[in-house]
């Protein structure tokens, strides 16, 4: 596989960890050019300096920066850098005179105050900040301003814009971590300037990914939501950067197709695409119980920034009754491995690791038997030296047996937690029949069974399992599921103890949607309608168009593709087809036709013309559609999703189309974290008949 088909996968997480590293190893660098110069003035010579000596240093991090380190950088790898020392920037520090500090931090008005303390209190013996986006031009001016009055300007050796404002937690998942960033754009207590606020701070977060990725991405999403407003400030973002004297060479890619017509079109295929989309483009994503290792370690066990703890049993003693934390990335070759494995294949694959250890041990105290066993004889010198040998050898494999060991422990430790969480609670039950319904084939009485009182499962679990109802039976009242006893399910809710504010506010909104529809085909000013649009004032402002993707994606979950939403329109999109080809077609609307198009690249007559009406010409030299994609949610995204791009790009390989899909996200949030969420804007939903909030 070349460099251009690994792209993004490959590429963010290593682009950003070099560019960290390149934070530490600056220091070195200003250091031994520090040390040359005091030499070449003392006896008028050049010097020499090694590049490989170590540089000490502290890291000083802000939550957000330290969030961002912690998936990316281990202990060890911080020390071979020369940090010898991370401490938090809000926290008290004391004065280390002789030690550069590396700064790395968000670019807010408390951290450069905090700075500015810094400076003041004269804490390090040099200082390099490092800022994860733009640092406003009020706040450099504050810093220098501090530097000046403490009369240590010249100690200040870098202010740096890395645009890192971001987290990679793995080769293919990227976050932004604006975790209340579903609620600021969903919730109808939400001024405008908030909406506006937080779409700046999504678009940033963005840009910085944008920025580190290296490439210029053809922005598709949505239209009429958040995600369109998000792509199009992104757009704006980008066309001002490359206008700008720093970005003048930003994502320059070898010419293609130079003196050829179709150069320009072949270059655009060369660039990735990054697909917004709002979380309303698809609920059931988020809201159904996992059956695969990641997203369950995610969902049941709320891994967070690849880390995930395991409680003890409540029995345990001594050692076996502490938390127990485990790192879970590509350097675990079982979790590697695994990760998108089925539950039970992974229970089995532990049982079967754990059989190999046993065999090799046994292996290890064979050999050191036989040769303690050797005896005298005519061969004896001969055994002796195989016996020998032999045990050399299984002496030498120990360290990796027990490395081996300890990780067969992590998984079973965590596989443990899985199944007991499974047994209680009836996760199997949920997947099975959530599954069900999103086929369009569901068991009522199956369900109704769990949301009773008597049913297993939290509140929550309760909840899901509710409002996966709700999004596919209610709109496939033809077929097998028939129409939603609304009145049943909640009465269930209720008896179980349920909060149901999060089943009220998608209730809502699906009734909404139709509301919107026919208020947009009617006459508004009438005195009929005018009541109406007063009460779907906040709907229409928040929501546009997007609230019926909820109802669209639901039927298309109810097709029998059975392919996530996303991940069918990252596939129509990747392969840039027109709507009476696409595969991927959402509730009846082909994604490239539809979905809002913008490049930062294109000039001002490709931007006024539509993106694919010179496509077609084309078609045949093209066939093969985009190499990369990147696919971003607003408002929160799951591990589930995870999974249907990386089975899409495995597809792709199979039938011979290397593509590379990378997926991001505002945050990674669980299924219960997503309820919380909608319960918490239910709560506050509710309007009266002049739009006014009660």
């Amino acid at each position: 596989m070349d460099a251009a088909t690994h792209g993004l996968q490959m590429d963010l997480r290593a682009r950003q960890k070099r560019a960290v590293v390149r934070m530490f190893d600056d220091v070195l660098l200003e250091s031994t050019r520090h040390s040359a110069q005091l030499r070449d003035d003392a006896f008028g010579g050049r010097s020499h300096h090694h590049h490989g000596d170590i540089q000490y240093k502290i890291l000083i991090l802000d939550k957000f920066t330290f969030d961002v380190i912690a998936p990316l950088l281990k202990v060890n790898e911080l020390r071979q850098h020369g940090i010898t020392l991370t401490l938090l920037l809000e926290s008290e520090r004391e004065q280390i005179p002789d030690v550069p500090a590396v700064y790395f931090v968000q670019p807010t008005a408390r951290n450069v105050q905090r700075m500015s303390h810094d400076l003041g209190e004269n804490l390090y013996e040099s200082y390099h900040f490092h800022f994860t986006r733009e640092l406003p031009r009020s706040a450099l001016e504050e810093l220098a301003t501090a530097s000046v009055k403490a009369n240590i300007a010249n100690r200040i050796k870098r202010v740096f814009d890395q645009n890192l404002d971001f987290v990679s937690l793995e080769r293919d998942v990227f976050s932004i971590m604006r975790p209340d960033a579903f609620k600021k754009l969903n919730d109808p207590k939400s001024r405008g300037e908030d909406i506006e606020k937080c779409i700046a701070d999504v678009t940033n977060g963005l840009f910085a990914t944008v920025m580190t990725m290296g490439q210029v991405p053809v922005i598709r999403c949505p239209k009429g939501g958040a995600a369109e407003m998000v792509g199009r400030e992104l757009e704006s973002k980008l066309r001002d950067y490359l206008g700008s004297k720093n970005g003048s060479g930003f994502g320059q890619m070898p010419l293609i197709g130079v003196g050829n017509a179709n150069g320009a079109a072949a270059q655009q295929m060369a660039r990735p695409i990054l697909a917004i989309f709002d979380r309303n483009y698809d609920f059931t994503a988020s809201l159904q119980h996992a059956w695969h290792y990641e997203p369950l370690v995610h969902d049941v066990l709320h891994m967070k920034l690849n880390r995930v703890d395991v409680k003890p049993d409540k029995n345990a003693v001594g050692a076996d009754a502490k938390t127990k934390s485990y790192a879970l990335d590509d350097s675990d070759d079982f979790w590697k491995k695994y990760k998108d494995a089925q539950f039970p294949k992974v229970a089995e694959s532990v049982e079967v690791e754990l059989a190999e250890y046993k065999r090799a041990i046994a292996e290890v105290n064979a050999a050191s038997a036989s040769a303690a066993n050797s005896t005298g004889g005519d061969d004896a010198d001969d055994q002796t030296g195989a016996s020998t040998a032999k045990l050399t050898k299984a002496v030498e494999s120990l360290p990796k047996l027990q490395e081996h060991k300890k990780l067969i422990d992590k998984h079973t430790n965590i596989a443990t937690a899985l199944l007991k969480e499974i047994k209680q609670r009836g996760l199997d039950e949920y997947f099975s029949i959530e599954e069900d319904f999103c086929n369009g084939k569901g068991d009522w009485k199956a369900a109704l069974s769990l949301l009773s009182a008597t049913g297993r499962g939290s509140a929550s679990d309760k909840i899901r399992l509710a409002l996966i109802l709700l999004l596919t039976s209610q709109l496939n009242s033809s077929g097998n599921t028939g129409k939603i006893d609304d009145e049943a399910i909640e009465g269930a809710l209720r008896a179980s103890g349920c909060e149901v504010a999060a089943y009220n506010y998608v209730k809502k909104m699906l009734s909404l949607n139709q509301q919107l529809q026919q208020n947009k085909g009617g006459n508004a000013n009438s005195s009929s309608n005018r009541s109406q649009a007063d009460i779907l004032d906040w709907a229409d402002r928040l929501y546009g168009q997007s609230v019926d993707l909820i109802t669209k994606t639901a039927k298309h979950l109810l097709s029998g593709e059975r392919q996530l939403p996303i991940a069918a329109a990252v596939e129509a999109l990747l392969a840039n087809q027109p709507s009476s080809s696409s595969s991927a077609d959402v509730g009846g609307d082909a994604v490239v036709d539809t979905f809002a198009y913008f490049d930062a690249k294109a000039s001002a007559s490709q931007r006024a013309s539509v993106p694919l009406s010179n496509r077609s010409s084309h078609q045949d030299e093209h066939a093969g559609g985009y190499a990369s994609a990147v696919a971003f949610v607003l408002g929160g995204g799951c591990y589930a999703e995870v999974l249907a791009l990386r089975e899409l790009a495995q597809r792709e390989r199979t039938n011979g189309r290397a593509k590379s899909v990378c997926y991001g996200a505002t945050d990674m949030c669980g299924g219960d974290d997503f309820v919380s969420e909608l319960g918490e804007i239910g709560g506050g939903s509710s309007r009266n008949s002049d739009g006014a909030a009660k």
